[in-house]
């Protein structure tokens, strides 16, 4: 879904004449709200705390890393439109692990503070 939302807010923003780079960090951001609750409730069924901020920092990383394939894929010829999926698929497998060993681990309860 998140994948939906981004996109598909990136494909309407270039279409309207919006610079591919700056549609695609208007479209990662916009996908933000559902990819967080989607994945902290659903996929990985967090319950702890701190997985907000961690979470924060993942979504800046990764809007650096899709702009910048974006950019990257543009300036190599390809269509804005395809760079951005390539930057979805990169994106999103990046996300998934970094999720998965990071933002929504649990930590023992011995190794809280």
């Amino acid at each position: 879904m998140s994948a939906s939302v981004d996109a598909g807010v990136f494909l309407l923003l270039t279409t309207i004449g919006v610079m591919p780079v700056v549609a695609s960090a208007f479209s990662f951001i916009s996908a933000f709200v559902i990819n967080y609750s989607g994945n902290r409730r659903v996929v990985f069924r967090a319950s702890g705390k701190g997985h907000f901020w961690r979470y924060i920092a993942l979504v800046i990383v990764n809007l650096g890393l899709s702009v910048a394939l974006v950019a990257l894929g543009v300036a190599i010829g390809l269509t804005p439109i395809v760079a951005k999926v390539v930057s979805i698929a990169v994106v999103a497998a990046f996300n998934y692990l970094a999720m998965r060993q990071w933002v929504f681990r649990d930590r023992p309860e011995s190794s809280r503070a």
